[in-house]
């Protein structure tokens, strides 16, 4: 789970301040932070997918007929409530 949390932050620091820096995304502190969250997350899903023995999100329920598509919608619906709430509160 730390693991997770430390590839998430720091791309959702260079999304977020990438519009409010001075140079917006050529601002290197924004290009570093989504670099680098970028490969954090790759590391996540290299150690779930090859070292741990109880990863967070076990393979096989992905041989359900239908559960790859309830997935991506799913993840596409949270990601609109979100982006709704962020800037419904703006």
């Amino acid at each position: 789970m730390l693991s997770f949390y430390s590839g998430n932050r720091p791309s959702h620091v260079a999304i977020a301040d990438g519009s409010y820096a001075p140079q917006q995304w050529k601002n290197s502190v924004c290009s570093w932070c989504f670099v680098l969250g970028a490969v954090l997350l790759g590391v996540l899903v290299y150690v779930e997918g090859r070292v741990v023995r109880d990863p967070l999100l076990p393979p096989d329920i992905f041989r359900v007929k239908f559960m790859a598509p309830l997935v991506i919608s799913l993840l596409s619906l949270y990601g609109s409530v979100g982006i709704f709430l962020l800037y419904g509160t703006l």
